[in-house]
């Protein structure tokens, strides 16, 4: 298996963490969390971005190989999970998985030059890094390529 499906799962994931952190932190210090807008920015734009590297390295695999089709369940790895999870990953999905990150990614870019330093800022950017985590899980779980084709 190319290391490229064994960590596509994660794609998801890191958007979800960096908005969960950065969640908690403003949950628990509200007043000095709505001061730090340049580390919030970096804290949401990395883990969008690592998600982005993740679905561009993923469309160029399917690319390359378009007729690898990768099918992840969590419940071979995860023997107590009682739920059946799984992620399809082929060619359709990683490129719309490549053409939302890249939305996302420059959303964040305006959002941040229009937004600097007004209120609300901090909250806008953890909603766009769990909407960004959202919508790779959608593209993720759901079979588009039968759903087309």
């Amino acid at each position: 298996m190319s290391p490229v499906f064994q960590y596509s799962w994660l794609m998801p994931i890191f958007p979800f963490v960096g908005a969960s952190f950065l969640g908690l932190l403003l949950l628990f210090f509200s007043r000095t969390m709505n001061r730090l807008s340049k580390p919030v920015f970096a804290i949401t734009f990395a883990s969008s971005l690592l998600s982005g590297i993740l679905s561009y390295t993923l469309f160029y695999h399917e690319f390359k190989y378009p007729d690898d089709t990768f099918i992840f369940d969590f419940a071979s790895i995860f023997s107590s999970f009682s739920y059946n999870i799984r992620f399809a990953a082929d060619f359709i999905t990683s490129s719309l998985l490549a053409i939302s990150s890249t939305i996302i990614l420059v959303m964040m870019i305006i959002l941040h030059k229009k937004n600097y330093r007004k209120q609300g800022y901090v909250r806008t950017f953890i909603l766009i890094g769990f909407l960004s985590s959202a919508i790779s899980c959608f593209l993720f779980s759901v079979p588009l390529s039968s759903m087309i084709s």
